[in-house]
């Protein structure tokens, strides 16, 4: 069972079908968060409104890029 996500700029979820994405940016107004920009695994990119976003299915994934330049060097030993 999911629970309502709160978007964070750079997290991945995924929805119980297995669909992966990503939130790439929000949208604001002077009362608060209005738009989702979200990129899927494949790079399409989708605008949800906030009201639609915490309607979703969905649980989170991992905060943490799978890969990262910049620990290319820097090996863990």
């Amino acid at each position: 069972m999911s629970m309502m996500q709160r978007p964070v700029v750079g997290t991945w979820y995924v929805n119980p079908t297995g669909m992966m994405f990503k939130v790439r940016m929000l949208g604001y107004s002077l009362t608060g968060p209005t738009d989702v920009v979200i990129e899927y695994v494949e790079g399409t990119t989708q605008i949800v409104s906030i009201r639609d976003w915490q309607s979703l299915d969905i649980n989170i994934h991992t905060r943490i890029p799978a890969y990262s330049p910049q620990w290319a060097d820097h090996p863990t030993h």
